[in-house]
């Protein structure tokens, strides 16, 4: 999450990443990410939630990762407020 400009323009992002490792693939090329963009006005508000990230190692820690976004004063601030833009984007790191 956070307030960022990648050329199109200043937003605020809230983002899940899912990081896929395929087995006939080695090295960088077996890893691929599936991305789900939600993009914002960056209101002042918004900018000053600050930026940030959560890994989620294994799935162990599912319950603990919904938690904590569930709780973030980022998804809280932005759970009832529509975006201006979703990208939903798939590719190889």
């Amino acid at each position: 999450m956070g307030a960022y400009d990648w050329g199109k323009g200043l937003h605020f992002e809230l983002n899940i990443t899912r990081q896929f490792i395929e087995d006939d693939l080695q090295d960088d090329d077996a890893i691929s990410q599936l991305s789900l963009t939600y993009k914002f006005e960056p209101t002042p508000e918004r900018v000053a939630l600050g930026d940030g990230n959560r890994w989620c190692h294994s799935h162990g820690e599912l319950a603990s990762l919904e938690e904590f976004v569930k709780s973030s004063p980022c998804f809280i601030a932005l759970a009832s407020t529509p975006p201006v833009a979703i990208e939903l984007t798939h590719s190889y790191v």
